[in-house]
């Protein structure tokens, strides 16, 4: 199924509401409430909660040589450049005022991951499927202690507390900027080649 170009795309929040989703179905010690995406520079810790935050967006290299997609729209030809093909890159940090419920969520969350190692289907949540994310690899990052070092400088001098990485890729956000085809150029791809893209 070809995605449907929206006026405004919500990707980034209907990822991270699924990743919520999914944690909270799958991880009794976090239910609706707990999971915020707020910066671990923003939250105090003093009761049970993960954060799942968003702190950078990447191209992925490996889909960035699509085609344009050409569609008919009430009977004008549209070609519509490829979508972004980009990577979410998420630091996920369990809070607790008991250190040891913080390490089982922890735990809890990569076997999670290990076992579950996609959104899809009934996962995904908001407009993720009509514009083409029909499956979303959950990839764990193991970044070297010099990079989580700077990354929680970042955070308004919280001191450091144990931190899971996981990259989401690759999400793809469809392009707004449609441009007529001519006959011309109709004739020259084919109309095989039109119904397949």
């Amino acid at each position: 199924m070809p995605p449907v170009y929206l006026p405004s795309s919500t990707v980034f929040r209907d990822v991270s509401k699924s990743l919520q989703q999914l944690i909270s179905s799958k991880i009794q010690d976090l239910p609706d409430g707990v999971i915020t995406f707020e910066s671990p520079g923003q939250i105090a810790g003093n009761r049970t909660m993960l954060a799942i935050f968003l702190y950078r967006v990447t191209t992925d290299p490996y889909t960035v040589n699509q085609v344009p997609t050409i569609r008919e729209e009430n009977g004008v030809f549209y070609q519509y450049p490829p979508p972004q093909a980009l990577n979410l890159n998420y630091i996920m940090v369990p809070y607790s005022p008991d250190a040891e419920t913080e390490l089982v969520i922890a735990d809890q969350l990569r076997n999670l991951f290990y076992n579950i190692s996609s959104l899809k289907g009934n996962d995904l949540q908001g407009s993720l499927k009509v514009t083409g994310n029909e499956q979303i690899n959950i990839v764990a990052n193991d970044p070297p202690m010099e990079k989580i070092h700077n990354l929680w400088t970042g955070f308004s001098q919280r001191p450091y507390r144990l931190s899971l990485f996981y990259d989401l890729v690759p999400i793809f956000i469809p392009s707004q900027n449609k441009r007529p085809v001519s006959m011309t150029k109709l004739a020259q791809i084919g109309k095989s080649e039109i119904a397949s893209r």
